[in-house]
C-alpha cells in the first residue's frame, strides 16, 4: 500500500512539471503571436503608407454601395482595439523626447514631441503619448476597456482629427531605423 502511494507522487510530480512546462511553452507562444500579429499590423500600415489600399487580389468583402466610413476607419479600429486589449494602464512613465528639440519628420510631416507619456504592452512594446493627451487617450482606452471595444462616435471623432501614419524612427538607444505607428493631427 504504501509503494502504491510513493509511485502516485513520483507519477503526480511528473504530471505537474509536465504541465507547468506545458503552460510556459503556451504562454510563449501566446506572446510569439501577439508580436506577429503586431508586426503584420504595422506591415498592413507601411503598405497603407506607400499607397497601398488592399495589398489583396481577392477582395474580403463583397457588398453593393459605398461605406467608405467603415473602410477609412477600419485600422484605428484594430490598432485601438489591439491596444485595449494589451496595455497596462497600471503603471506609466514620463519622459522627455528628443532632448528637448522634440521634432521629427513622420510620413513627410514635421511632428513636434516633448514630453510624453507611456504605457507598457503586453508584448513588450510601448505606447507613448504626448503628455498633455494622457489623460484623454489614457481615459478613452479605460472606457473602452470597460465596454469591451471602442465606442464608434470616439472612433469617428478620432478618425476626423487624427491619422495613421506608419514610419521609421531611430532611437538613440538602438541607433537603428525600427518600425513606429504614429496617431498625427490633421490640422496642426
Amino acid at each position: 500500500m504504501a509503494t502504491a502511494l510513493v509511485a502516485d507522487a513520483g507519477g503526480e510530480d511528473s504530471l505537474r512539471s509536465r504541465l507547468e512546462a506545458k503552460q510556459l511553452e503556451a504562454s510563449k507562444l501566446k506572446s510569439e503571436v501577439e508580436q506577429v500579429r503586431f508586426q503584420a499590423q504595422q506591415l498592413r500600415m507601411r503598405l497603407k503608407a506607400c499607397g497601398v489600399d488592399d495589398p489583396t487580389f481577392v477582395p474580403s468583402e463583397i457588398k453593393a454601395g459605398s461605406n467608405t466610413a467603415n473602410t477609412q476607419h477600419q485600422e484605428l479600429r484594430w490598432l485601438f482595439q489591439w491596444l485595449v486589449d494589451n496595455i497596462d494602464l497600471g503603471q506609466q512613465v514620463v519622459f522627455e523626447c528628443g532632448s528637448g528639440e522634440g521634432e521629427v519628420q513622420v510620413g513627410g510631416r514635421r511632428v513636434l514631441l516633448q514630453r510624453m507619456a507611456s504605457w507598457q504592452l503586453d508584448s513588450g512594446l510601448k505606447l507613448s503619448v504626448p503628455l498633455d493627451l494622457q489623460a484623454e487617450i489614457g481615459g478613452l482606452l479605460a472606457e473602452s476597456r470597460r465596454r469591451g471595444r471602442l465606442e464608434e462616435g470616439r472612433l469617428q471623432s478620432l478618425a476626423a482629427t487624427w491619422e495613421l501614419v506608419a514610419a521609421e524612427v531611430v532611437s538613440a538607444s538602438v541607433g537603428m531605423p525600427e518600425p513606429a505607428i504614429f496617431l498625427v493631427h490633421r490640422q496642426t
